[in-house]
């Protein structure tokens, strides 16, 4: 009966453990045992073998998982979308900002940085229609680009309508090439003769004037003879006593703070003042004209120029000669 008892207990014992071992499997007991280390380890314990099994299962299906993918998703989605945006919407504000700005705003304020030799310059003619060596500019300086050789207008029949010293060119013979032009100074008739027909016939420091200050050419002051002299900046014809019309040629350079008439605010001129091209007010003293060979030299009379268009004085065969040009 012992024997029998005792065999039926190790039959029974072995039929339960048979079952255990088909109900779990294998991968269970490995699991149940792996579940306990990793209990041990991570201080997560369980009451029974089933519950480290089920808590074994959460974690390393679940738990294991879930903080992985979490970590993984916040880790990628930190870095990749998160961190960035962060990063970019920290930045955006102080490094994004101060590294973009600079480079889309201008470097320069554009009024001071030095004004090269102009581009799509126009010639600016003698009285026959040929170049007289000086170029003007689109904001309207006048450069001398060559020393040319002057033509010399000779005497028509045109009257000169106001009382003076003269009615037509031929009553100016006290030279050749003599016009009988109107004096805006005073608003007379008189005489002009040329004082040059290139600058080989001026002084030093001085260049010959091909009748784009007056109405006949003449030789004015010249600190440069062509932009050749002047670097990367213009010989430029300006008025150094303005309202005065002392018209004279000088080179600028980068210090200038102007580099044309038009860049001055109204009733102002660039000029040379201190050393340097800037604009201010003139303020010719009544009763100064320049003279050339003993007479008033007269305003410039071109294209574009006010003139005798303002005071309704008829123009000279220079200037319509030079409008006609510019016309076509």
């Amino acid at each position: 009966m012992n024997l029998s008892l005792t065999t039926w207990r190790a039959s029974l014992f072995v039929t339960l453990g048979l079952a255990v071992a088909c109900s779990g499997g294998p991968g269970t007991t490995e699991t149940g045992a792996s579940s306990s280390d990793s209990d041990s380890d991570t201080g997560n314990t369980g009451s029974t073998s089933d519950t480290g099994n089920t808590s074994v299962g959460e974690s390393t299906t679940s738990g294991a998982s879930d903080p992985t993918s979490g970590a993984t998703e916040g880790g990628t989605g930190g870095t990749t979308t998160a961190g960035t945006s962060a990063t970019t919407s920290a930045t955006s504000g102080e490094t994004t900002t101060a590294t973009t700005d600079p480079t889309t705003e201008p470097t320069t304020d554009g009024t001071t940085t030095g004004a090269p030799l102009c581009e799509g310059a126009v010639d600016v003619l003698q009285w026959d229609g040929t170049p007289s060596g000086f170029v003007e500019c689109p904001n309207g300086a006048i450069l001398r680009e060559e020393a040319v050789v002057c033509s010399i207008e000779p005497a028509d029949d045109v009257k000169c309508e106001f009382a003076g010293t003269c009615t037509v060119d031929a009553d100016c013979n006290a030279q050749p090439g003599g016009q009988c032009v109107i004096d805006e100074f005073f608003g007379e008739c008189g005489c002009v003769y040329p004082g040059c027909e290139s600058d080989e016939d001026c002084d030093a420091g001085m260049i010959c004037d091909c009748g784009v200050v007056g109405q006949v050419p003449q030789c004015i002051p010249g600190d440069c003879v062509t932009n050749d002299d002047c670097g990367d900046y213009g010989c430029r014809l300006f008025d150094a006593d303005p309202d005065c019309y002392m018209m004279q040629v000088a080179c600028h350079g980068p210090d200038d703070l102007c580099y044309a008439d038009s860049e001055c605010e109204v009733g102002q001129k660039c000029f040379i003042q201190e050393g340097v091209f800037q604009c201010n007010f003139g303020g010719c003293a009544i009763g100064r004209p320049f003279l050339v060979a003993g007479a008033a030299r007269t305003a410039s009379v071109r294209a574009g120029a006010e003139g005798w268009r303002a005071v309704g004085l008829r123009p000279t065969r220079a200037a319509e000669a030079a409008a006609a040009q510019v016309a076509h």
